[in-house]
């Protein structure tokens, strides 16, 4: 079988420095927590429980040595308050996550009375870290449920997105509130690590037979190359290779592998051996 890899998989920028912030402080023979986990792959969190990390989910739960903010983040205000109360609490929250809130609070600044609108999933981990201390200045909206056909479009608006989100969704999303209002101001606030990804899923995806999208089952930004796939192409969503369904993926000549910005090295190289060898 032939195996093609993706022009852009695998760690981004924000996972790495998350990480390594781990590796440094465990070289210090400190006791080091994960304030949830530090990323959403369960190979990497069986590693660092390996090394000794103990995961926990808040920062009051870190009793002794270093708590590090897990990459998605917490709520400044969260973090302020566990250091406030002497605990050594290390921000490992991605910088474009902490930009979404910088912008909602400069928008709101430059225009009062603008409304503020983030597009994502309320319930996942970065969202709640971008949007918990601003007091209802911003409104969350679920790109799985909204419908332009039951809102009520302002007249200003500001439009933000959660970093993982669909590149497409967003725009569409984004396209309704400037058919409708009258000042609408838009920032993709997509990671660009992300939008490479998702490009060079799509551009995988129509060069080859089927997709292997490699990447933790609670990874966001994994789930999007899964599904940008998945349009295109029959495509597999695994953790590791070895759930891979042999008979069903052996009828393939060339299959494409991607991966999610969670999805450590070694899970690539093991699933394209795997593949090689079918």
């Amino acid at each position: 079988m032939k195996v093609v890899l993706a022009k852009e998989y695998g760690f981004c920028f924000g996972v790495r420095r998350a990480l390594k912030l781990l590796d440094e402080h465990l070289a210090t023979g400190k006791k080091v927590y994960s304030i949830g986990e530090i990323i959403h792959n369960p190979v990497v969190i069986e590693r660092y429980k390996g090394r000794g990390v103990e995961f926990v989910e808040s920062p009051q739960e870190v009793k002794e040595g270093v708590g590090i903010v897990r990459a998605h983040g917490l709520p400044q205000s969260c973090i302020d308050e566990a250091r406030a109360e002497g605990r050594e609490i290390v921000d490992g929250t991605c910088a474009f996550v902490r930009h979404i809130s910088k912008i909602i609070l400069q928008e709101r600044k430059r225009l009062p009375d603008v409304s503020v609108y983030l597009v994502g999933e309320p319930e996942h981990p970065e969202v709640i870290a971008a949007t918990a201390d601003l007091n209802g200045l911003v409104k969350v909206l679920d790109y799985r449920t909204f419908n332009p056909e039951d809102f009520d479009f302002p007249q200003k608006a500001v439009i933000l997105s959660q970093t993982t989100l669909e590149e497409e969704k967003f725009a569409r999303i984004a396209c309704s509130f400037i058919k409708e209002g009258q000042e609408i101001f838009v920032y993709n606030t997509i990671c660009p690590s992300t939008r490479r990804r998702q490009r060079a899923a799509k551009e995988l995806a129509a060069q080859v037979e089927a997709v292997v999208v490699l990447g933790g089952k609670k990874s966001s930004n994994t789930r999007r190359l899964y599904e940008i796939c998945q349009v295109l192409k029959p495509s597999y969503l695994v953790e590791r290779a070895s759930e891979l369904p042999v008979e069903e993926i052996k009828k393939y000549r060339v299959v494409g592998v991607t991966a999610g910005a969670s999805t450590p090295d070694e899970v690539i190289q093991e699933a394209v051996h795997f593949l090689e060898n079918l």
